[in-house]
């Protein structure tokens, strides 16, 4: 699964807006929104960690950030 869809369909699993994972995570809302329209390609570690976080907050997806961190350098065990 692509970055894009991952980080997307996870988000929408834990149940926030793309404006409430921004805020969540601190990250701009520009960037939440270029990563799921895919125009962002790769993103750092350190971005997926915050993601994560935020995300792990509001369920209990177990390796969010593994599964975050595999998508975005294009393996294929994201997305479980």
């Amino acid at each position: 699964m692509m970055f894009s869809e991952l980080l997307r369909k996870k988000r929408e699993d834990a149940g926030l807006t793309r404006a409430e994972l921004a805020i969540s995570a601190g990250i701009a809302l520009e960037v939440i929104n270029d990563l799921e329209a895919g125009v962002v390609k790769q993103t750092s570690f350190d971005t997926c960690y915050k993601i994560s976080r935020a995300l792990a907050s509001r369920t209990r997806q177990p390796f969010i950030l593994q599964d975050l961190w595999c998508a975005a350098r294009g393996h294929s065990s994201a997305g479980r």
